[in-house]
C-alpha cells in the first residue's frame, strides 16, 4: 500500500512538473525555444534601444499591427518621454517562460531614462508576452508604444482595443 502511494505520487509530481515547464514539451526543444525567443527579444530590445521603428515593427503581432499601424506605431514611441536606456541598463535580469510551443513570457528589469534628461534613469520589472507567428517570434507593439515608467497597467486607459480599420 504505502509503495502504491510512493509510486502515485512519483507519477503525480512528475506531472506537474512537466505542466509547469510548459506541458508535453521536451526538455531539449524547450531549451531551443527559450534560446529563440531570447534572440528575437534580444533583437527587438536593440532595434527599440536605436530607434529602428521600421524594423521593429516587423517584430510586432497580428493583432498589434492591425491596431497600431506603421506610421502610428512609430510616431507613438518617438514622442514617449521615456526610452530605454543604453547599455547594459537596457535589459536585464531576463527570464523566460515557455507556456506552450507557441507562447511565450519574458521577464526582464528594463531599464528608462528621461528622453531630454540623459541623468534620470528608471528600472521596472516588465513581463512581455511574445507568440509564435509566420515563422518568427513576435510581441504586442502596444507595449512598447504605450511605454510608460510611471504608468502601470503598462497600457493607456484609451488604448483601441479592437482593429483600426
Amino acid at each position: 500500500m504505502i509503495k502504491r502511494l510512493i509510486y502515485a505520487s512519483f507519477i503525480l509530481i512528475s506531472l506537474l512538473a512537466m505542466e509547469a515547464r510548459g506541458g508535453d514539451i521536451p526538455v531539449d526543444e524547450e531549451r531551443r525555444i527559450e534560446a529563440d525567443v531570447l534572440g528575437a527579444f534580444a533583437s527587438i530590445v536593440t532595434l527599440w534601444q536605436d530607434e529602428n521603428y521600421d524594423a521593429l515593427y516587423e517584430y510586432g503581432d497580428e493583432t498589434s499591427r492591425k491596431i497600431l499601424p506603421p506610421d502610428k506605431f512609430a510616431e507613438t514611441v518617438h514622442n514617449n518621454s521615456w526610452k530605454l536606456a543604453c547599455c547594459w541598463e537596457k535589459a536585464q535580469d531576463v527570464e523566460i517562460t515557455i507556456k506552450k510551443r507557441t507562447v511565450a513570457a519574458v521577464k526582464a528589469r528594463m531599464g528608462y531614462r528621461m528622453r531630454f534628461d540623459t541623468g534620470s534613469t528608471r528600472s521596472i520589472t516588465q513581463t512581455f508576452d511574445m507568440t509564435f507567428e509566420n515563422g518568427g517570434w513576435k510581441i504586442d507593439l502596444q507595449e512598447i508604444a504605450y511605454q510608460d515608467p510611471y504608468l502601470l497597467p503598462r497600457r493607456f486607459p484609451g488604448l483601441p482595443v479592437t482593429p483600426v480599420e
